[in-house]
């Protein structure tokens, strides 16, 4: 019983020491890098998508222009 309560406490403690860990390090990007945004999962992924999207158009464009330039 005893042994369980002092992993329970170490358990406990690690976590409060990990939230105040983060609480600090985000205040401290703050104030540092306060324009820095986080984004979300959803942001993340349009932001990749639309230029995953924006990479396969150059292409396109890169090689319309090319196989005009073949032709002539």
């Amino acid at each position: 019983m005893n042994d369980g309560l002092i992993m329970f406490g170490i358990m406990i403690f690690v976590l409060v020491a990990q939230g105040l860990l983060w609480a600090w390090v985000f205040t401290e990007r703050k104030r540092k890098v306060p324009e820095a945004k986080i984004m979300n999962l959803r942001e993340l992924y349009e932001w990749s998508r639309k230029g995953i999207e924006d990479y396969y158009r150059r292409q396109v464009e890169n090689r319309r222009q090319s196989s005009s330039l073949r032709r002539r």
